[in-house]
């Protein structure tokens, strides 16, 4: 692989984002010669040339581009590692993540000028796009295992000459551990609920905040959303479903941090959730229409 796009979005993350800012930098800083999952056999590291994060401030009402442009200042050895793009509105996260992506691919397109198409193809294989939250919650240390697992699924493709053998999926799995009740009983009724609405979508936790995936992956799966808001990452799957796209589910270490923007109470968490399950519900129907489609 050649580089890597940490895309972090944020809305009103003036007060926690620097914190994330500092721990992935400093993941950036001791991964810049290899990233090796700890499952992955002895000597054989799969080299990332470049990884660079990429905050998608989603119409924020604070100062979180602010926040994160001054700490990309003060910090020279990363300055060129760090940008931030501000949308003029919220537009909520998927809004957010698919923005971050079209960023990317347009950038990619700029540098490629009049190069042919098979050299893009090539190159949306070897980019890498990585989703994570604003908050940190996610821990980076599973990125080599993520990174095996993608390079497994590209090498095993059946069709290697394909536009789909650009295209693949690592989710996390945040697991049960060191939530609390409140958190694990919606966490399984929302997994239950989804699974009986959509189907086997390849994954149990379809809510991670991190996805590994290949850049054509990626520009495929967020392009024209029509759930934008937290139900977003249902639909996300749900196409590469309809895809046959590979998908993959790897471990990650998981710690939820206050202040989260979806449960602010528990009859608040309730709500959302039922919001998101009548979101998913309506999708699942319009896509078996034909309404929704996959572009």
């Amino acid at each position: 692989f050649d580089d890597l796009t940490i895309i972090l979005p944020a809305y009103n993350e003036s007060e926690r984002i620097t914190e994330t800012l500092k721990a992935y930098s400093s993941y950036i800083t001791s991964s810049r010669e290899d990233v090796v999952g700890t499952s992955a056999p002895p000597g054989s590291p799969l080299l990332l040339r470049k990884i660079d994060i990429l905050v998608v401030d989603d119409g924020s009402a604070d100062d979180t581009a602010d926040v994160v442009r001054q700490y990309s200042e003060c910090n020279p050895s990363i300055k060129k590692s760090i940008d931030c793009m501000s949308l003029p509105r919220n537009e909520g996260k998927g809004g957010a993540i698919a923005r971050g992506i079209q960023e990317i691919v347009r950038r990619k397109q700029q540098s490629f000028g009049n190069e042919d198409n098979k050299s893009r193809s090539t190159d949306d294989r070897k980019s890498l796009v990585l989703l994570a939250d604003a908050d940190g919650s996610g821990d980076l240390s599973c990125l080599g295992d993520m990174l095996h697992a993608l390079d497994d699924i590209l090498v095993n493709q059946t069709q290697p000459h394909t536009s789909q053998s650009n295209e693949a999926l690592i989710v996390g799995n945040r697991g049960y551990d060191g939530a609390g009740i409140a958190r694990i009983i919606l966490r399984w009724g929302f997994r239950t609920a989804v699974r009986i609405i959509c189907g086997d979508l390849g994954v149990s936790d379809t809510q991670c905040g991190i996805k590994l995936m290949t850049l054509g992956a990626a520009n495929t799966l967020y392009r024209d959303l029509n759930l934008r808001r937290w139900s977003h990452d249902v639909e996300v799957l749900y196409r590469a479903k309809i895809l046959t796209m590979p998908v993959a589910e790897v471990p990650v270490k998981w710690e939820d941090k206050d202040g989260s923007k979806l449960v602010t109470s528990a009859g608040g968490a309730i709500g959302a959730s039922i919001r998101m399950l009548l979101e998913i519900i309506q999708m699942r129907m319009e896509y078996a229409l034909g309404r929704w489609q996959v572009n």
